[in-house]
């Protein structure tokens, strides 16, 4: 048994040549090592199912939020069905009314923002514009409109 002392016995220790594994010794040592990757690898999606499967549930419990509710298919369409069948005559009367009063807003709002006269503004048709639209996608609508006036 030999000693090395101080950092030139480590070198020497470091440099000295481990004798050869035998064909049985590679073999098993590379398959242990394959056996444990495979291993950590398969723990480890394991885990990321577990955090997948439970993550809405704990996110769901920190912020006191329940799940929108889908509504049943037939019984409640047909409910909302006659209950807008019933109060179509009323409604429409109301909308009439409200849709004049909104298209003399929006075309007061246009003519303010040209700064012209409201009497040669035409309102042809009227749509909500969706709101999921993303900002680089509001920034090119905006910029187009501002380049046609």
């Amino acid at each position: 048994m030999t000693t090395f002392t101080g950092l030139s016995g480590v070198a020497q220790a470091a440099s000295a040549p481990e004798p050869p594994l035998s064909f049985g010794e590679a073999l098993s040592t590379g398959g242990s090592v394959i056996v444990f990757g495979l291993a950590i690898v398969f723990v480890a999606l394991g885990l990321l199912i577990l955090i997948t499967y439970v993550y809405p549930k704990i996110s769901k419990m920190l912020t006191g939020r329940q799940p929108k509710e889908r509504e049943p298919s037939k019984a409640r369409k047909s409910a909302r069905k006659s209950e807008a069948v019933s109060a179509a005559p009323h409604a429409q009367a109301a909308k009439a009314a409200d849709d004049t009063a909104l298209i003399a807003a929006i075309t007061a709002a246009v003519a303010a923002s040209l700064g012209t006269s409201p009497n040669g503004i035409m309102i042809k048709s009227i749509s909500r514009a969706r709101q999921n639209i993303p900002a680089w996608g509001r920034s090119g609508r905006s910029e187009q409109i501002c380049s046609r006036f």
